[in-house]
């Protein structure tokens, strides 16, 4: 409910605040990102499996009305909820999230779409990811920060990075998300747990709530 009216997990609001009557999408359970697009369309994900009454397993475009964009397909979708959302400058789609697999090819909790949907079979971080991710963003280098509660240990990520270089890994306390805030700088909520990023050694490990320099 949004101002005493019915939107189902998902609304858009007019200027002055109330709900937008004429967006009405209709997901049947849980939405937890977005991603406005250009065109004025809109990445959704969350743990739905159905959108406008079409199977749409936890990822889905809108159009900028609300209607599902059926041009976009992500076949099978993700197998677990999907956390997070970052978009890259080329329309390729970043998804985190608590999932083993991506249109029933093996991810363990990080993946990446083609612009139409369809897995970008490129990336592939393999099972260097051993625990849910909570949060993933893009850096302007095209490096990826990812905020989850890791297990054993990780090994870099990055868009097209070299697998041999190693991930710094920091234990810290719990981590629930992180934000990019600016092209030198990274938020930590507190508490934390465990964070790592396909880094420069210059990245020192944060303290609580800290704002570090990349």
């Amino acid at each position: 409910m949004v101002n005493s009216t019915n939107h189902n997990q998902i609304a858009r609001l007019n200027s002055d605040g109330n709900p937008d009557s004429s967006f009405r999408p209709t997901p049947n359970a849980t939405v937890n990102a977005i991603i406005p697009l250009s065109s004025g369309k809109l990445i959704v994900a969350g743990n739905f499996t159905f959108l406008n009454n079409t199977n749409r397993n936890r990822i889905a475009r809108l159009n900028g009305d609300g209607t599902l964009d059926t041009s976009f397909d992500p076949g099978t979708g993700a197998n677990g909820v999907v956390n997070s959302l970052a978009l890259q400058s080329d329309g390729e789609i970043l998804l985190a999230g608590d999932f083993t697999a991506l249109n029933s090819v093996s991810r363990n909790y990080i993946a990446r779409l083609n612009s139409s949907g369809s897995l970008d079979t490129g990336f592939n971080p393999g099972r260097s990811l051993d625990a849910v991710v909570n949060s993933v963003v893009r850096q302007p280098d095209g490096k990826l920060i990812i905020a989850a509660v890791l297990l054993m240990s990780i090994r870099r990520l990055g868009i097209a990075s070299p697998a041999s270089i190693p991930m710094e890994v920091w234990t810290l306390a719990l981590i629930l998300g992180a934000a990019w805030t600016a092209p030198t700088r990274v938020f930590l909520p507190s508490p934390c747990s465990q964070m790592a990023r396909s880094s420069s050694a210059d990245f020192s490990p944060p303290s609580m709530a800290a704002i570090i320099s990349a």
